[in-house]
């Protein structure tokens, strides 16, 4: 699993989402088996564009909340994230975190009960170790200091990827996140036994996505 986090970033935001849908296709088509790896999660308000536009790619929430649909607005009800056909939702990313473990539990327990699967995330081991508990779909293990840096956490932080990952892998998937930004970062990841990556930057601001999007699956298919 590849999960594109698109943000906020002009160059991935209202107009300029579909062409970059239409790269990843076309890297699905020239890399058979990328469309079962590569997800991408756009801002909330595209979510709609996204699913009207992809027809490979799946389409995952930027976060939901513990919200019932109705006299909820400005939030983002995890009953009205499934009844537009999204299955898979981001929590917690070190940009949208929760000041409040016992909230956070409490959106993780709404939002599986909701049907939602959910990739958390989590900054230490510690907090991996708490929310293998909550038995989410996944867990992803990002160093925040490393975000958008280009400095692997495979690198940065290899001691603490392994640990995480033997904590996790068996009972969550185990992600790992921050600074990803190659092909050869994945595949020391997998190496390591990760079971995913989450990563922004170094796809949104590629200059050819068809490539960069080829590059970061081919490790998983073998190449």
């Amino acid at each position: 699993m590849i999960i594109l986090n698109l943000k906020n970033y002009v160059e991935s935001t209202g107009a300029n989402l579909a062409p970059i849908i239409k790269d990843l296709e076309a890297a699905a088509l020239a890399l058979p088996g990328l469309a079962n790896i590569v997800s991408i999660s756009p801002a909330m308000y595209d979510l709609h564009q996204a699913l009207a536009t992809s027809s490979q790619i799946k389409v995952m929430a930027p976060h939901v909340d513990a919200k019932n649909v109705g006299s909820t607005t400005g939030w983002a009800p995890a009953e009205s994230i499934r009844t537009i056909g999204i299955e898979y939702s981001l929590l917690n990313h070190s940009e949208h975190r929760f000041a409040d473990w016992t909230e956070l539990e409490s959106t993780i327990k709404f939002a599986q009960e909701k049907g939602l699967k959910l990739v958390v995330c989590c900054e230490n081991l510690a907090e991996a170790e708490k929310l293998l508990a909550l038995q989410p779909y996944a867990i992803a293990f990002e160093d925040k200091d490393l975000i958008g840096t280009g400095n692997s956490i495979t690198t940065g932080r290899p001691d603490d990827v392994k640990a995480f990952i033997a904590m996790v892998k068996g009972k969550s998937k185990a992600i790992i996140g921050a600074g990803v930004s190659s092909g050869d970062d994945i595949k020391v990841g997998l190496e390591f036994g990760a079971e995913g990556f989450i990563l922004a930057s170094a796809f949104v601001k590629a200059t050819d996505k068809k490539a960069k999007a080829i590059e970061l699956a081919s490790p998983f298919l073998g190449q």
